[in-house]
């Protein structure tokens, strides 16, 4: 790590077990606290999330092979005054558009407020309108990070599943796969949320996730320039990795068209300065896994602020 906070790219070689992307999967979860280490659901187990009518069509959603399936916490509001009540949504769908539903602690591995780098545990309330409501600090960055449990899907044809791939930009990575059919698929979520209480001071860090953001910049002190962020695999740099950009204009609601971007060598995305409003951004793994019930894994990491 240098000295402003960034992480510096691996110096393993590309076969090292600890990073190569054809590990297997059981290999990227040991090297992980085990904290926050995800439990493997069984296929046709789903999450907790099933078993709740509301969340339901949730499920069904994330389970058809032709969409992507981000999921994301979404703030009512970005910034607050000292001591407000923070309220957030959470949501699976498609391009910044999609159904929100209930949190359930069972869901996850890891479930964290952070109020300027004070943490506590979310907690079960039974709310779902809004999914959570959080009592700020008196300043500083705050952060709403969860860490799901593990899901599991199957894709009917090799040709879903490529179609599926190649909308968050992983095609090459399924390009030989085998037609055995169905494909069956693992499939991890971790989402963060920054908010600004206060003064909006504060510098975002990891949380131990297998795939996830780290903000370098402060988006709400940092007001001109672009915004780094970098993208993490198990702690260390992930490099030229495909990005989805979903933003969303902050007075009419209406959104632009999703861009498409990658790390650099470094792992970062550099965001520029013209992209305004409500922004996602979204980066999801797909690893091919040595798994008696699955065949691949995927990690998909998204990040919610406003500029």
């Amino acid at each position: 790590m240098t000295a402003d906070g960034i992480r510096t790219v691996a110096r393993h070689p590309v076969d090292s077990p600890e990073i190569s992307d054809s590990v297997p999967h059981h290999q990227l979860v040991s090297i992980l606290p085990s904290r926050i280490a995800p439990r493997l659901a069984e296929p046709g187990d789903g999450m907790i999330m099933t078993l709740y009518s509301k969340s339901f069509v949730i499920w069904l959603l994330a389970s058809h092979s032709g969409l992507a399936h981000e999921f994301w916490i979404e703030p009512r509001a970005y910034t607050f005054e000292s001591k407000s009540t923070i309220a957030a949504d959470l949501f699976v769908g498609s391009e910044f558009v999609g159904q929100d539903y209930i949190f359930i602690p069972k869901g996850y591995s890891s479930a964290r407020f952070s109020r300027n780098g004070v943490e506590t545990e979310l907690a079960f309330t039974g709310q779902d309108n809004p999914s959570l409501s959080l009592q700020s600090g008196e300043n500083g960055l705050h952060a709403i990070v969860l860490v799901s449990n593990a899901s599991t899907l199957k894709h009917d044809t090799l040709a879903d599943f490529r179609e599926f791939a190649e909308t968050v930009g992983r095609g090459a990575e399924v390009f030989g796969t085998s037609p055995d059919q169905p494909i069956r698929e693992a499939y991890f979520r971790y989402a963060k949320t920054l908010v600004g209480v206060g003064d909006k001071k504060g510098q975002d860090h990891a949380y131990g996730a297998v795939y996830e953001w780290v903000a370098l910049d402060n988006p709400y002190v940092t007001l001109e320039g672009p915004l780094r962020f970098q993208l993490l695999l198990n702690g260390e740099a992930n490099a030229n990795q495909p990005v989805q950009v979903f933003a969303r204009d902050a007075a009419s609601g209406a959104e632009t068209e999703p861009l498409h971007m990658a790390t650099d060598a470094d792992g970062i995305l550099a965001l520029p300065d013209d992209i305004r409003g409500e922004i996602m951004i979204n980066s999801v793994k797909l690893l091919p896994v040595k798994h008696e019930n699955f065949d691949w894994v995927s990690y998909w990491a998204s990040l919610t602020f406003a500029r």
